[in-house]
């Protein structure tokens, strides 16, 4: 069975690959990976959007809204794209949380208004608004993507209600990702292609 190690290696060297192939940058590349891993789990839908918007104080990667669970996710990550698996700090994770959520704050105050029309973050600022104003998000999910590995001092993050919704806080580490790869592993053991 392949270790943690390993398989670190093996989907770094595939991520690297795939933004070669895609002519992506490795962030967008690594972002992609992660989340179809996370459609494959029903973490995410198949409609999730890449968007990086980045600003003072605040950093987003892209967003993914469930219509059937009015559930809103929107996404970060920290790629450090190291041979060795790096540790992810309780200080990274509250950086990356705290921009997630002045994001979602202004979004849901209309930043889509000051945003270039044509771009990305544009539109998923203008979604984010227009699900809150027409009360379709029931919860959100702030997510931080990473391909390090969360400090054991990390416990589960409380959820905390931001413009009156709930919202929880998730960290899909490396571990986590290995995991889904070994599900998925195990799962397809004896499948044979015709």
């Amino acid at each position: 069975m392949i270790t943690l190690e390993e398989f670190h290696q093996d989907f770094l060297q595939s991520v690297l690959t795939d933004a070669e192939s895609r002519g992506l940058m490795k962030s967008q590349a690594f972002f992609e990976n992660v989340c179809e891993e996370l459609i494959s789990t029903g973490d995410l839908t198949n409609n999730y959007t890449f968007a990086e918007y980045i600003k003072t104080g605040m950093e987003v990667y892209g967003y993914d809204f469930d219509e059937e669970r009015q559930l809103l996710s929107i996404l970060v990550h920290q790629f450090f794209q190291e041979d060795q698996i790096e540790t992810l700090t309780k200080s990274i994770i509250t950086t990356k949380f705290n921009r997630l959520k002045t994001f979602l704050k202004k979004a849901v105050q209309g930043l889509y208004k000051n945003l270039e029309e044509t771009s990305e973050a544009y539109t998923m600022a203008y979604n984010i608004y227009r699900y809150f104003v027409n009360g379709q998000i029931n919860k959100i999910r702030l997510i931080v993507l990473t391909d390090g590995k969360m400090t054991r001092s990390i416990e589960d993050i409380p959820s905390e209600e931001i413009e009156g919704i709930k919202t929880e806080f998730r960290i899909v580490d490396i571990e986590y990702i290995y995991k889904i790869y070994l599900s998925e592993y195990s799962d397809n053991g004896f499948k044979v292609d015709v």
